[in-house]
């Protein structure tokens, strides 16, 4: 949450989406299905005792020019929940981190972590950037699920993700051509700029 990938010196990189949360509870049939895209705060209903959830991070941003994919924030989901009827949970969504701009060799960061209770999905990683001369400017960052790392990389630099959340970002080329790996996500790991995704 909050890191930096530096990026090239040109090419703005698209950034993470926001994060959600959706939580589903039953009084009397049919369950009611509850969906959180700002932060806030649940109300148990009367008679509630518990809640399925589900809870999504926002995703992290991309590496500027010719760098990595970020990766997708952080996923968690369950059932049986235990709350206490009429209590007051605090809810909060995380932010899609900032893509990486070309002229700004510090631009660029993680997704922000969403929050349930005690459930905390932490925020995608994201992908390390690259200058168009080849010099290396950034990293994949850990997150939820990581960053790709950029093209130029010569030893692995992906961010990793976190274990039951999302997968590792794939790796670059680190050469000719100029390819950059892509971010994980909650059901793969990051594709490899050569080939096989990287586990």
């Amino acid at each position: 949450n909050g890191g930096n990938c530096a990026t090239g010196a040109s090419g703005s990189a698209g950034s993470g989406g926001s994060g959600i949360v959706v939580l589903r509870y039953t009084v009397t049939p049919p369950a009611a299905i509850l969906t959180f895209s700002n932060t806030g705060s649940f109300v148990v209903p009367a008679n509630v005792s518990q809640v399925d959830y589900l809870v999504i991070a926002g995703g992290g941003g991309g590496g500027g020019q010719i760098g990595g994919g970020g990766g997708a924030g952080g996923y968690l989901t369950g059932t049986g929940y235990p709350v206490g009827s009429n209590s007051v949970i605090s809810v909060v969504i995380g932010a899609g981190g900032v893509g990486g701009r070309g002229s700004d060799s510090g631009g660029g960061s993680n997704g922000s972590n969403s929050i349930f209770a005690t459930i905390v999905a932490r925020g995608g990683g994201c992908g390390g950037g690259s200058s168009a001369t080849g010099s290396i400017n950034g990293l994949g960052m850990s997150g939820g699920s990581g960053g790709g790392e950029n093209w130029g990389q010569p030893v692995a630099s992906y961010g990793l993700g976190t274990s039951g959340q999302g997968n590792n970002g794939g790796r670059g080329t680190g050469g000719s051509p100029r390819k950059a790996g892509g971010g994980g996500g909650a059901g793969a790991v990051g594709g490899d700029a050569n080939g096989p995704a990287n586990s």
